[in-house]
């Protein structure tokens, strides 16, 4: 929307209007339990670059998280009139409300990469979809536009059970 100049000029460029803003904003921070500060053995380029990553990704989160929360405001209010006010929802997701431990665990180990293993990326899908449908901000949304979400699946077995 920034790039455009802002929430209304993207939606007349559209020839949208809009009464509620959602954004879903999904943590992507992995958890390197295996750190390269933990052996005495040269760490490999891929392990550099997911310590580096990761450590961007948790140092920035909550700052990036904020902005995001002052750029829904601003567009909220630049979108709304005195007769069509704008609503707007943000939802957040991190593997960190899973119950879950090993499985919160497993996902937070997944290094950063564009092909994720099989068995990570139906961990990643159906933890996801989890988290999604189990979402109170997220099922008031789709309540508020008379819509209907799937009750929240079953957990995904245990990742102990699949290894």
């Amino acid at each position: 929307m920034e790039v455009v100049g802002g929430a209304r000029d993207l939606l007349q460029e559209l020839g949208m209007s809009a009464r509620r803003i959602a954004v879903i904003a999904v943590s992507a921070a992995a958890d390197m339990r295996e750190g390269i500060d933990v052996t005495q053995l040269q760490p490999t380029i891929e392990h550099t670059l997911n310590a580096v990553t990761g450590t961007q990704l948790y140092r920035n989160d909550p700052d990036t998280l904020r902005e995001m929360q002052l750029s829904i405001a601003r567009w909220t209010k630049g979108l709304s009139t005195s007769g069509r006010p704008v609503q707007s929802c943000f939802i957040r997701l991190s593997f960190q409300d899973l119950a879950d431990l090993p499985l919160r665990r497993f996902l937070h180990e997944i290094p950063i990469s564009l092909a994720p293993s099989g068995e990570q990326l139906d961990q990643l899908i159906a933890s996801g979809r989890s988290l999604l449908r189990a979402n109170a901000q997220l099922r008031s949304l789709v309540q508020s536009l008379d819509g209907e979400l799937a009750a929240p699946p079953a957990p995904p077995p245990s990742i102990e059970a699949t290894l």
